[in-house]
């Protein structure tokens, strides 16, 4: 038998719908319905599909996103507003200097031939596009992001203006690069045909809008410099929110758009859950870029006071794993160091025999002795099912009703 085999409830990136109230995410097992998960976000969203493209996904339905390739994960992002309007017009709303947009002019990153043509007109000077956005940003760490390819130009420069605004410079060949000059941090994105997701975060301590330049550069990373009408770059799908990273593509028109929060839970699956003793699993991919708050991989749990748990923490690559049983913390394996880049991890718990596991090595082990008040029945995957969004990619989640030995962990953890 397997170790597969022993899990009481297993949830991938398999079998799904989505739905106008509720949408589902089927387990592999148990086969009968009962470790469906409901999927609740009560938007479009966006995610990236098997071809590499990125598309949009029904309201309520769970995002199998296959960035980098590969399996797909579960995509888990907590809500967020797109407060720029025409994310890919870049004719309209935007406002153009000594520069000029021809629409619609190559494939974008969704397929569509909507990508927009920004080229830097025959003058000396800095040639660039902009749009400021109504929101307020004293004090806000905001992420601005946009697609760029070369068109013939392969420099691009991101630059806000206001006190405590950023300035990230990025060449679009390669892997691509991103340098930041001023701000909180840049970083880029190759997504395959040429184009690259261009990401700045900075935190502007002056009362100003949302907005940002998209400066053209020349070959030298010079932002003035004399163009010739011809020479530029490809745009397509700007974005500016609150927030400490850029989250999935928001697309938008006349008015700022928001993705709702991804919510993937399920009720009354006690006979599920070890109520005395139980293991819980999770495979994930923690590449995104630093998160500002904590964020749940997997819960199970009655209440706060009753529930095991492993949680992504804010601001590092640092994970903890508890379980808390009759509102006593009976194991806290806190400060796990992850991979950037996938991880399994899982924690077991039995009074006087508890245990957490990371990518095949034991991080630490417990002897504390304590049982469940009330007994757990509800889990979530990505999130406490009302908030602490992990905002990454989860690849596998599985319960299992008993205490794995600790060679079956460490087996079941080894990447």
């Amino acid at each position: 038998m397997s170790l597969l085999d022993q899990a009481s409830l297993i949830v991938t990136p398999n079998g799904y719908k989505g739905g106008v109230t509720t949408g589902k995410l089927y387990s592999v097992k148990p086969t009968d319905a009962s470790g469906d998960m409901v999927v609740t976000r009560n938007t479009t969203s966006t995610r990236v599909n098997s071809a590499g493209l990125i598309e949009l996904v029904a309201f309520n339905a769970p995002r199998l996103d296959y960035t980098g390739g590969g399996c797909p994960s579960i995509l888990v992002e907590p809500l967020r507003t797109n407060f720029f309007l025409r994310s890919e017009e870049f004719n309209l709303t935007w406002v153009t200097v000594l520069a000029n947009v021809t629409t619609n002019t190559t494939t974008a990153p969704d397929g569509n031939v909507t990508a927009d043509k920004l080229v830097a007109t025959a003058v000396s000077g800095t040639h660039f596009i902009l749009q400021i956005a109504a929101g307020s940003v004293n004090g806000t760490t905001v992420t601005a992001s946009v697609f760029v390819k070369a068109a013939v130009l392969s420099n691009i420069q991101l630059f806000n203006n206001v006190t405590g605004g950023g300035q990230a410079d990025f060449i679009l060949s390669g892997a691509g690069t991103a340098t930041l000059v001023t701000g909180v941090s840049a970083n880029i994105e190759n997504y395959g045909d040429g184009w690259y997701r261009c990401i700045m975060t900075f935190t502007p301590t002056t009362t100003g809008n949302f907005n940002i330049q998209i400066r053209l550069a020349n070959s030298s990373g010079n932002v003035s410099f004399t163009g010739n009408a011809v020479d530029g770059v490809f745009l397509w799908g700007a974005q500016i929110e609150e927030g400490t990273k850029p989250s999935s593509y928001i697309p938008t028109t006349t008015a700022s758009v928001t993705r709702n929060a991804d919510v993937i839970s399920d009720t009354g699956i006690s006979s599920l859950i070890g109520q005395t003793e139980g293991t819980i699993y999770a495979e994930i991919n923690n590449t995104l870029m630093t998160y500002a708050l904590t964020g749940y991989v997997m819960r199970i749990f009655a209440d706060a006071n009753n529930e095991v748990w492993i949680r992504k923490e804010s601001g590092t690559n640092k994970y903890t794993a508890r379980w808390r049983a009759n509102s006593v913390d009976v194991y806290t394996q806190s400060t796990i160091s992850v991979l950037n880049g996938n991880n399994k991890i899982a924690i077991a718990y039995k009074t006087g025999d508890s245990a957490v596991y990371l990518n095949g090595t034991q991080i630490g082990t417990s002897a504390n002795t304590g049982a469940f008040a009330v007994a757990p029945s509800q889990i979530g995957i990505g999130s406490t099912s009302t908030a602490d969004f992990f905002n990454d990619r989860i690849k596998l989640a599985t319960v299992f009703p008993t205490r794995l030995t600790n060679a079956q962990l460490a087996t079941l953890t080894t990447l």
